[in-house]
């Protein structure tokens, strides 16, 4: 069974980053690892409801395969950046 992930191409992107359907219909993620996994019937019938205004769906393979590591400024401890010192501070 063909599985999908859903872009919400109405929201537009995130830097570069595509937008997807997040797991547990949780807002919209660009993290593939927090995106829903559709399966081939469930995202047809989604398509078909939408009719191509807001919704791309794409096969779990080719996003797996193309996919980047990327880093969240959200999630980063500010109080590790080093800016400019030479020695990283023990602590």
């Amino acid at each position: 069974m063909e599985l999908c992930y859903t872009q919400y191409h109405a929201g537009g992107y995130v830097g570069n980053s595509l937008v997807f359907w997040a797991d547990n219909d949780r807002g919209y993620v660009t993290d593939l690892n927090r995106a829903k996994v559709f399966d081939r019937e469930d995202m047809e019938a989604l398509l078909a409801q939408d009719q191509g205004k807001k919704y791309t769906a794409w096969p779990c393979y080719h996003l797996d395969e193309v996919a980047t590591r990327q880093v969240d400024s959200q999630r980063v401890n500010n109080d590790l950046s080093m800016r400019g010192e030479r020695t990283v501070k023990e602590g």
